[in-house]
Parts: structure tokens; C-alpha cells; sequence
């Protein structure tokens, strides 16, 4: 609540003509501003609704919570208040009313086995950081130790019209996925379009990275991990992308410095149209990859302008390199891997090009200065 402070109103009429009064009065008006709204904030600070920061931490002191720098202040006064109104016994009621406090009465769905086994399984779509750590507290905190959950958020984008998309993850410092990364983004219409993650110093996922891009319209499409210093995955990286009509392609991943996959790197590219293509991986310093690096390319109608890599310093790949063209229509064609400077494959480096009506080849392996495979070329 918002005071004005008019000291000046409090004096009789005949008094408020004086200039001398009225001057004293109204240079006092700040200090007493200042004082009111102390006063206020303390009103404020002893509901968890309207605490600012300051009078969210003596909640969170009291329920020894410990914020992290990510928390803004809204998640912060969402887990005070789910923890603040704890109640016993824990009852499925009081687990429902919980994670309606939590998700929204419209956010989420649980349903259980409990007929035939001991699993809760649980769907949530939530957006605000914090949220799903303060969840698996729920969980930890309220459910038998008997119990099986099975939980899984998703944050869906639905989107209509003409738009310019920048990625899942946009200007990141660092972004860390414990299990899978699913990107699956589906066009149709006039789209400019730039990957998954975008211009992020730092991407790491323990598990799968998995994209799937089905494109219909016109497109600019820039790619899964665009202007990434590093990416890190320890098991696989599967990529399909599937694309049908004009389209300005660059890449599976994009002016990225260093990306490791412990596993397998998989990419397979499905075009169909015209297309200005420049390549799975593009623009990339360092690719390791210590077991098979995968690529299938199919291609009618098209411009296209180098497969899995251009201009790339290294690739190593600890197994087999294995790349399939099928190309058919017009092309420009430069080489499946292009411009790099050094090429180790361990094992087996295969490559497979088919082309029909052809136009300007430069070859499977173009414009490299180092290739080296200890088994079979």
C-alpha cells in the first residue's frame, strides 16, 4: 500500500497559509514517507504472499532452506509456502492438495497401480526454476519408501503464424541435462529458425541428446547446437531431421568449438525441395566421438554444399566413421567431410555416395590436410 504524506493537511486552515509552516512541513514530508513505508514493509514481510527478499529469507532461515543463485524470488516464496503448511499424517489427500499448491489444480496428472503394483505415476508441465526440485522433495518427503514414481515435466510450445524462433536454449552460460535431451519441434508455415541451443558456453548432457525436426514451408533453418563453446554428451547423439521445401539449411551443429560424445554421434538428414545446405556439422574446431560417427544423408532437389563437416579443424572418432549419400537432382556438391584439417578414425572411415544428375562434385572427402584410419579406408 501506497501512502501520499501531506503533513501539511494537518494543520488548520488558517495555519496553512503561513509560509513558514508549510515550508518546515513539507521538507519533512520525505522523512516521513521513509517511515511509513518501513512500517510497511514490515506489514508485508510477515505474509509469505508479500515478503520481498529480505523477508523471505527469515522464512527460508526458520525452515532452513538454502536458496540457489538460480531461484528468483517467486520460486523462493513458492517452496516457503508449500513447506510452511505442513501437515500430518500424509494422507493421498494432503499429497494431491500439496502438489496443487505446487503445479496448479490444472498442471499436472497423477494416476497409480496400486491394484496390482506400487507405482505413481506422474506428469507435470512446470516452467519456474525450482519447481521440479521442490517436487522430488515432495516425493522424498511424503511417500512411502514402497512406492515407485515414475515423473516426467515437459514445457510444450504451441505456436501459430509467421515467427522467428532462436532455439530451446538461448543465450546460456552453461546448461546441464541429467538424463535426456528430447527436442522434437515441428513447422509448417514461414519460419526463421536457429537450433536447439543457441550461443550457450556450455551444454553438457549425461545421457541421450535426441532431436527430431520435421520442417514443412519455407525455412531458415541454423541447426541443433548453434555457437556452443562446448558440448558433452556421454552417451548418445541422435539427430534427424526432416525437411520438405525452400529452405536455407546450416547444419545439424553450428560454430561450435569442441563437441564430445562418448558414444555414439548419429545424424541422418532427409531433404526434399530447394535447399541452400552446408553440412551436419559445420564451422566446429573439435568433434570426438569414441565409438561410431554416423551420418545418412538423402537429398533430391537441391543445392547443397558439404555433408557431415565444414570446415572443422579435428574429428576423431575411436571406431568406425561411416557416411551414405544418396543424392538425386541438381547439386552442387562438395565432399562429405570439407575443409577440415584433421581426420582420425581408428578403426573403419567408410564412405558411400550415390548421385543422380550430378552438377559440380568435389568428392567424399574434399579440402583436408590430415586423414588418418589405422583399420580400413
Amino acid at each position: 500500500m501506497t501512502r501520499n504524506v501531506n503533513l501539511v493537511s494537518y494543520l488548520p486552515p488558517f495555519l496553512q497559509e503561513y509560509d513558514t509552516y508549510r515550508a518546515t512541513l513539507e521538507a519533512e514530508n520525505p522523512e516521513f514517507k521513509i517511515v511509513w513505508d518501513a512500517a510497511n514493509r514490515v506489514l508485508y514481510n510477515e505474509f509469505i504472499a508479500t515478503a520481498d527478499e529480505y523477508g523471505i529469507s527469515r522464512f527460508e532461515k526458520l525452515l532452513k532452506i538454502y536458496p540457489s543463485k538460480e531461484d528468483t524470488l517467486e520460486s523462493r516464496r513458492l517452496r516457503v509456502q508449500i513447506r510452511w503448511f505442513d501437515e500430518l499424517p500424509y494422507t493421498m489427500i494432503t499429497l494431491l492438495e500439496r502438489l496443487i499448491m505446487l503445479c496448479g489444480e490444472n498442471n499436472f496428472t497423477l494416476t497409480d497401480n496400486f491394484e496390482t503394483g506400487y507405482t505413481l505415476t506422474f506428469q507435470t508441465c512446470l516452467e519456474i526454476i525450482g519447481q521440479a526440485e521442490e517436487l522430488d522433495n515432495i516425493f522424498r518427503l511424503m511417500l512411502p519408501c514402497n512406492i515407485i514414481v515414475d515423473s516426467r515435466n515437459t514445457i510444450p510450445c504451441a505456436a501459430g503464424g509467421n515467427f522467428i524462433v532462436a532455439g530451446g536454449v538461448c543465450f546460456a552460460w552453461s546448461f546441464l541435462i541429467t538424463n535426456d535431451d528430447r527436442y522434437d519441434p515441428r513447422i509448417d508455415g514461414v519460419w526463421k529458425m536457429r537450433g536447439g541451443a543457441m550461443e550457450t558456453a556450455y551444454v553438457m548432457i549425461s545421457n541421450d541428446s535426441r532431436e527430431k525436426s520435421n520442417a514443412k514451408g519455407k525455412q531458415i533453418l541454423s541447426g541443433a547446437a548453434m555457437s556452443a563453446d562446448r558440448v558433452e554428451i556421454s552417451n548418445d547423439f541422435e539427430e534427424s531431421l526432416n525437411v520438405n521445401g525452400k529452405q536455407k539449411f546450416k547444419g545439424g551443429v553450428m560454430s561450435t568449438e569442441q563437441i564430445t560424445a562418448s558414444n555414439d554421434y548419429e545424424d541422418s538428414l532427409k531433404i526434399d525441395g530447394a535447399q541452400k545446405f552446408k553440412g551436419g556439422v559445420m564451422a566446429t574446431e573439435n568433434i570426438t566421438a569414441s565409438n561410431d560417427f554416423e551420418e545418412s544423408t538423402t537429398a533430391k532437389g537441391l543445392h547443397m554444399i558439404g555433408g557431415v563437416s565444414l570446415h572443422t579443424f579435428k574429428i576423431e572418432v575411436s571406431n568406425d566413421f561411416s557416411e551414405d549419400f544418396k543424392v538425386e537432382g541438381i547439386q552442387k556438391m562438395k565432399g562429405g567431410v570439407m575443409s577440415a584439417d584433421h581426420i582420425t578414425a581408428t578403426n573403419d572411415f567408410k564412405e558411400t555416395v550415390n548421385i543422380e544428375t550430378p552438377e559440380n562434385i568435389s568428392g567424399g572427402v574434399s579440402i583436408t590436410e590430415i586423414i588418418s584410419a589405422k583399420g580400413d579406408k
